[in-house]
C-alpha cells in the first residue's frame, strides 16, 4: 500500500496498482538491488540500522515493530524464554539473526532464504520455531491456522524505506510520509493491513529521522522538486 500511494504522490493519476514495478527481495539482496538500480526504492519490513545506512540511505522510519516467535498451532512448551537448544528458522541477511542471538543465545538457528522457507520447514518440523518481524508473523497467522505467535515481540525494529545513497530520495520521500502522517492516509493503510488483523487503535507513527541510520536535517522536498 506504501509503494502504490508513494507512486501515485510521485506521478499522479487514479490507479495506484498500475503505477508500480514490484521485485522481490530477500533480506540478502535488499541493498544489492538498490546499488546496481534495479529498484528505486524498497519497503520490506526493512530495519534500519547504521550498518546498513552505510549502504543506502533510510526515509522514516514509518512504522515500529519486534522480532517475534512463531510455532506451531499445538505447541504448548515454546516461547521466548524457552529457545535454548530449540531448532529456530531464520531468513538470511535478516536482523532476526541478531536479534535472536541476543536474546537466546543457545537456540540452534537454521537459515533459509526467504520467508516461504521458513514457514515450509516449521510447518514439516525440520525447525520447531520461526523468528522474524511481527508484522509479517500478522500475515502468516491470517492466512494459516495450523501456527501461532507466542508472547510478544522481545525487540523493536523502525522500519525505513530503502534508497539509493547519496541522491536526492530521502528528503523527497522522508516529505511524502510525513505528508500521509498529516493528511490521515497513513492511519488509513494502517487499519486496512495490520489493523485488520490486531485489535485497537492505530498507533502514533514514529518522528522521521528519530533512529540511528534514519537522521535527517528536515524534510522540504515535494513533488516535482
Amino acid at each position: 500500500a506504501l509503494g502504490q500511494i508513494l507512486a501515485r504522490y510521485i506521478i499522479g493519476g487514479d490507479d495506484a496498482r498500475a503505477l508500480l514495478a514490484i521485485t522481490q527481495v530477500t533480506p540478502d539482496t535488499r541493498e544489492t538491488v538498490l546499488e546496481n538500480g534495479s529498484v528505486q526504492a524498497v519497503i520490506a519490513t526493512y530495519s534500519i540500522t547504521p550498518e546498513r545506512d552505510k549502504k543506502i540511505d533510510f526515509a522514516g522510519p514509518y512504522y515500529s515493530s519486534g522480532q517475534a516467535v512463531l510455532v506451531r498451532a499445538d505447541d504448548e512448551t515454546i516461547g521466548v524464554s524457552d529457545l535454548a537448544g530449540v531448532k529456530v528458522a531464520v531468513q538470511s541477511g535478516s536482523s532476526s539473526i541478531a536479534a535472536l542471538q541476543k536474546a537466546a543465545p543457545k537456540a540452534q538457528q537454521k537459515p533459509f532464504d526467504d520467508h516461504n522457507g521458513c514457514l515450509s520447514a516449521l510447518k514439516t518440523k525440520q525447525v520447531d520455531a520461526y523468528v522474524v518481524d511481527y508484522s509479517i508473523l500478522l500475515g502468516a497467522i491470517q492466512a494459516n491456522d495450523d501456527i501461532k505467535i507466542v508472547g510478544d515481540p522481545f525487540t523493536e525494529d523502525p522500519y525505513g524505506i530503502g534508497l539509493p545513497q547519496g541522491s536526492d530520495a530521502k528528503a523527497f520521500v522522508d516529505a511524502f510520509l510525513q505528508t500521509i502522517y498529516d493528511d490521515g492516509t497513513w492511519e488509513s493503510i494502517w487499519k486496512a493491513t495490520i489493523g485488520a488483523v490486531t485489535e485497537g487503535e492505530a498507533p502514533q507513527p514514529p518522528a522521521l529521522g528519530s533512529v540511528p541510520g534514519s537522521e535527517t536535517a528536515g524534510a522540504s522536498a515535494s513533488p516535482g522538486a
